[in-house]
């Protein structure tokens, strides 16, 4: 079995995970999900939290990936390159990593969609 590499995080991540894990532990039905995996690294449990917050805000489908993926946030470029894959959803996912990155935002945010329309907003004002 191969092991997902744990994020190097600064305090703009940090900050995300930390939210993350504040929701999944204020959903009841998560509460299970935070003690089956208390022996992990922060930075691993605040990765789990965001892929779960982020696949519910996001309604993603089981095959879609979050913008918190490995595979999406590694290859940004790669995959907006290659050009909307329809409903698979790296293209997707790696738009709004994108937008996220580029207002200065982390890809691990729970709720990606918010936090850019709250950063545009902001940027307006």
């Amino acid at each position: 079995m191969t092991t997902t590499p744990t994020p190097r995080i600064d305090s703009v991540d940090r900050a995300a995970f930390e939210r993350a894990v504040d929701i999944v532990l204020a959903t009841v039905r998560w509460r299970g999900f935070i003690e089956a995996h208390s022996d992990d690294s922060f930075e691993e449990l605040g990765l789990l939290c965001v892929a779960l917050c982020q696949d519910r805000a996001l309604r993603l489908r089981p095959w879609q990936p979050a913008p918190c993926a490995d595979h999406v946030r590694n290859c940004i470029d790669e995959h907006l390159a290659a050009g909307d894959d329809g409903i698979m959803g790296h293209h997707a996912a790696a738009r709004v990593a994108k937008r996220l990155l580029d207002l200065g935002l982390s890809v691990f945010e729970p709720d990606p969609l918010a936090a850019i329309e709250a950063a545009e907003a902001e940027r307006v004002a």
